[in-house]
């Protein structure tokens, strides 16, 4: 509250449940406005826990994906129109792949001339990296394709699995990159499984701004960049035998893959570039500045 005061702060953006909790009940002691930004789709625990930071601590609720809001609505009890979905949008002007070092990536892979399928993330156990390798496995003997999982997290445990798995020398894993995108732009298509818990992935709108062809769950907000049959191909979660058939359909069709990739590239233009991220969040801000006004949903 002091430094509410001393940084003569009007809104209260919380992320996460300790700063919800914390700055929540600061701001309603203080008077202030407070905006609760929900990252993730993983389920709220009902009761009074949803009621309490949804709806009594929080006058204005931002989710970064449309799937979000529904479940969140009910069981808060606060009305649609005080939700908004505010992607964390991608910066088009850090998106910028050299081609020489596409090129130096897709040698060092042994993946000249072969069909490159990708994943990049954080791994962690939801991101579906074991269904990844049970699709590379299903395709062992497709000498012409080759797999890549780009990114850090649980590395070692996915390692592990792959060699359990006999996999060694077909799916290859680069570590975290701190600049990856001259690796997805060397990827031929773009996947990602994710099982729970996924807002918009950073990952999955670079690789569609690369122009890359998707392959992915209906899981959180996946299915919002994934436009099944339109930027990409949606399967289940946990079935790698249609991960299988979805690469090697894409594999196959060197057209639509092209329109695939190139519809992603719209998609990522008109919809989740950073620049649209501020002007929505500006937007929730002046909104909340005029508590008259919030009698619709933010358009």
């Amino acid at each position: 509250m002091w430094l509410f005061r001393k940084h003569r702060i009007e809104i209260i953006n919380t992320h996460s449940s300790l700063d919800a909790w914390i700055g929540g009940i600061a701001a309603r002691i203080a008077g202030k406005k407070i905006v609760r930004t929900r990252h993730l789709s993983t389920p709220v625990r009902s009761g009074w826990n949803s009621r309490t930071l949804y709806r009594t601590l929080a006058d204005f609720v931002v989710t970064t994906c449309e799937a979000i809001i529904e479940p969140l609505s009910t069981q808060s009890g606060k009305p649609r129109h005080l939700f908004q979905s505010i992607a964390t949008g991608v910066d088009p002007d850090k998106i910028q792949s050299d081609l020489e070092k596409t090129r130096e990536f897709r040698q060092s892979l042994g993946a000249v001339g072969t069909f490159i399928v990708g994943t990049a993330c954080f791994m962690r156990s939801w991101k579906g990296i074991e269904e990844f390798l049970q699709a590379a496995a299903l395709l062992r003997d497709r000498k012409d394709l080759t797999w890549v999982i780009i990114g850090g997290g649980q590395l070692e445990r996915y390692r592990g699995l792959a060699k359990e798995m006999q996999l060694e020398g077909i799916v290859h894993f680069t570590g975290h990159l701190e600049n990856p995108f001259s690796a997805l732009a060397a990827l031929d298509v773009f996947v990602l499984l994710s099982t729970k818990n996924e807002g918009v992935s950073q990952a999955i709108l670079q690789a569609a701004f690369l122009k890359k062809p998707l392959i992915a769950t209906p899981t959180g907000g996946l299915r919002e960049v994934c436009l099944d049959q339109k930027t990409g191909l949606l399967v289940a979660p946990h079935s790698p035998r249609e991960v299988a058939d979805a690469i090697i359909r894409l594999k196959e069709n060197s057209n639509l893959r092209e329109k695939m990739g190139s519809e992603a590239h719209l998609l990522v233009s008109e919809r989740f570039t950073f620049k649209q991220t501020i002007d929505g969040m500006e937007r929730v801000y002046q909104i909340c500045c005029r508590p008259k006004n919030i009698s619709r949903r933010v358009t």
